[in-house]
């Protein structure tokens, strides 16, 4: 197989995200590579010299300007665009709208073309080949293939895409079966005002007329000004803040901290026997601790003033702060709070569930897992996902449904709206259970459930995401932070073994992950002195850069 190494710096970046989503087993691994400068942001662009046609002009200008348009497409605008061309511009579209840096090795699939931003591509899930090994690069791509690449670029950048074109098109009997569902979503897309893609007519889309340069260039420049979707966090470190805020075990007890970016001694914000931060907010952090006998959720200044108990007597395991909203479980009851703890809604869970815990919440929507009664055996416990909208009452049962664990899980799932992430364990066995965990997500209009990756998760470890991935620790011979892409995969980003300057790692767990990097734990034990130390590290999301912040 070729070797087709993508290593591409943008001088117009502002950080280090990767927003990816290649398949798991390209995703498996980490590869340094050299770092190329590749700059195609034109500011002196004479709209009077561009040759394409009027319509097309006021878009390619900005579409280079921008920094979207390879310079070997910056001419000839009205020319048939081929495979090769178009994977070139949507990778350019993708890196720049994504403020991402990369730097990762994949072989290419395909014996015909041996080329970066095709690999790329097709890791990305844009692109597929004509079949297992064969690309046809200077083939030219008709409406149809190319709806197909816009809708799915608009799925990797995680475009908002829930409102496809419902008025039928007068020529669908015309449209190949494996682009009619791209067609109607791309085609429902808004960019502003205007539509990523439109028909040729009012009521006319001509799949298997060939797309232009100008007519992809204009359409990407579309997806680049699309609103994209966000993960409702489970924590967020405010961007551009000077510290890092976080809790961490101190012996006995626990402590809610903060760390200077820059590195330093923490400051100690809150000292309890149990506390977590819950939500970190641009003026506040709302953390749940006990005091041996009570639990409590409260809130204080970012520099640790002005406490505030806003909820006590409650079960701080089993609670979820949205972004304007807390909710928690009472007995067999969830409420639903304000932002100052005053019940705002309630919902009893019906008399044929034994158990609920809470996994996450989007607005009003919380999403639960349910125990059924009868399913509680203490061997294979089976817990299923559901959701309850507190402003419709509505409870849905059907959205996932299998036999898991997932009841332990609690708080560790997230959601941009479209789906839910979320850890889930499978147990098999009776006398002694094995147990093995995965990621999965569910799609909330499809009630979908699919499979992510399976690893050795830390059953305690929550998801961090963070653009369109998301960031956890995995565990086998040793302890490493992994990416775990929104649309499927797994990639690792540290690569400890189970020794670490001649110590033994013990543990790392993430911090949280912010302005692009992951700030993250490590602990060691030195087996000859009996001593334990700990360390907190940063690294940047591509997995560059790995600094000591702090030693302890």
């Amino acid at each position: 197989m070729k070797k087709g190494i993508l290593a591409l710096t943008l001088s117009i970046l502002i950080s280090n995200i990767v927003f990816t989503s290649y398949d798991t087993e390209a995703a498996n691994f980490y590869l340094n590579s050299d770092i190329h400068m590749l700059e195609y942001k034109n500011d002196n662009i004479n709209s009077e010299n561009l040759n394409s046609s009027d319509w097309a002009k006021d878009s390619i200008e900005k579409a280079i300007v921008s920094g979207i348009v390879p310079k070997e497409l910056q001419s000839d605008y009205t020319d048939k665009i081929t495979r090769q061309e178009f994977c070139r511009l949507a990778v350019q579209t993708y890196l720049v709208k994504t403020n991402s840096k990369t730097n990762i090795s994949y072989e290419t699939p395909f014996e015909d073309i041996d080329d970066d931003y095709v690999t790329t591509a097709y890791y990305l899930k844009i692109v597929s080949g004509i079949n297992d090994n064969e690309f046809a690069p200077y083939k030219n791509i008709t409406r149809q293939e190319a709806a197909v690449m816009l809708n799915n670029l608009a799925h990797v950048l995680n475009v908002y895409d829930d409102n496809p074109r419902q008025e039928k098109y007068s020529d669908d009997n015309y449209f190949a079966q494996w682009a009619r569902d791209s067609i109607y979503s791309v085609t429902g897309i808004k960019s502003g005002d205007t539509y990523v893609m439109t028909g040729t007519k009012p009521n006319t889309f001509s799949p298997w007329m060939n797309y232009t340069r100008e007519q992809a260039i204009s359409t990407m420049w579309r997806i680049y000004n699309c609103d994209t979707r966000d993960f409702e966090f489970v924590l967020k470190n405010t961007a551009g803040d000077k510290y890092i805020y976080f809790d961490y075990w101190d012996n006995d007890s626990q402590c809610i901290a903060r760390l200077s970016k820059n590195g330093g001694k923490p400051e100690i914000l809150a000292k309890e026997h149990f506390i977590e931060i819950k939500k970190i907010t641009d003026d506040h952090i709302y953390y749940a601790w006990n005091d041996m006998n009570k639990g409590y959720i409260s809130r204080m200044n970012k520099d640790g003033t002005d406490s505030k108990i806003l909820l006590k007597d409650i079960n701080i395991y089993d609670l979820v702060i949205s972004k304007s909203n807390i909710f928690y479980c009472r007995s067999n009851t969830v409420i639903m709070a304000d932002m100052e703890g005053n019940t705002i809604s309630e919902f009893v869970i019906p008399d044929e569930f034994a158990n609920m815990s809470i996994n996450a919440a989007d607005g009003k929507i919380v999403y639960m897992n349910l125990m059924p009664k009868g399913n509680d055996t203490p061997s294979e416990p089976v817990s299923n996902l559901y959701k309850y909208d507190f402003e419709t009452g509505k409870l849905t049962d059907t959205l996932i449904n299998g036999g898991r664990a997932s009841l332990y899980y609690k708080d560790t799932g997230v959601t941009d709206g479209k789906f839910i992430y979320y850890k889930v364990t499978q147990k098999s066995g009776w006398s002694q259970p094995m147990e093995s965990y995965f990621i999965n997500k569910c799609d909330l209009n499809k009630t979908e459930e699919i499979n992510m990756g399976a690893c050795e998760f830390a059953n305690s470890e929550k998801l961090f995401p963070y653009g369109n991935c998301m960031y956890t620790t995995v565990f086998d011979w040793s302890a490493n932070i992994v990416r775990v892409f929104a649309n499927g995969g797994i990639q690792r980003i540290t690569n400890f073994d189970h020794y670490y300057d001649d110590n033994i790692l013990v543990d790392i767990y993430i911090l949280d992950v912010c302005d692009g990097t992951i700030y993250y734990m490590m602990s060691q034990f030195d087996a000859e002195s009996d001593n334990k130390s700990a360390r907190i590290c940063s690294i940047n999301t591509d997995g560059t850069n790995d600094a000591i912040l702090y030693e302890f």
